[in-house]
């Protein structure tokens, strides 16, 4: 099997982050909790970025961007996935690592990430990679959490 290499965006440890694609259409790699959260920025469409998680050229997740949400010069995580297989190395924590690094060379102002209420699971996880829940952006059904404490 051939592996297609994608350029390295970002890298943190064994783990980099390839450079993103606009997403056209999120049906082909999104979920239920996906769209409902799309729907509920109530944002005009958002530009999206499809970003793979790599490590040793293999893919082993995908994480996806959104840009200027919720303000402009933000950027907020609007899903990250590890493979069944590849799950409990850290591989996503380290890829939200090496973004937050990468954004910072950018000059983007913050880093946030967003999840339904009702997913618990995805909480959990951000709180473990260290984002913290924000008092400045809660919108009915979703949680808002920014990475390097509220601003």
């Amino acid at each position: 099997m051939v592996v297609e290499m994608s350029v390295s965006w970002a890298r943190y440890s064994e783990v980099s982050v390839s450079q993103g694609k606009l997403v056209e259409n999120l049906t082909d790699s999104s979920t239920n909790i996906s769209k409902k959260i799309i729907d509920l920025l109530n944002s005009p469409k958002p530009e999206i970025y499809r970003h793979e998680i790599r490590v040793k050229g293999e893919e082993v997740g995908e994480l996806f961007l959104m840009k200027n949400i919720p303000l402009d010069n933000d950027v907020t995580i609007h899903s990250l996935v590890v493979n069944d297989v590849n799950r409990g190395h850290a591989y996503g924590t380290k890829a939200l690592l090496a973004v937050e690094r990468k954004l910072s060379e950018m000059m983007v102002c913050n880093f946030w990430a967003v999840n339904l209420i009702i997913n618990g699971r995805g909480t959990y996880f951000l709180l473990r990679a260290g984002f913290t829940p924000s008092q400045n952006q809660g919108q009915g059904e979703l949680n808002w959490f920014i990475r390097g404490g509220q601003k």
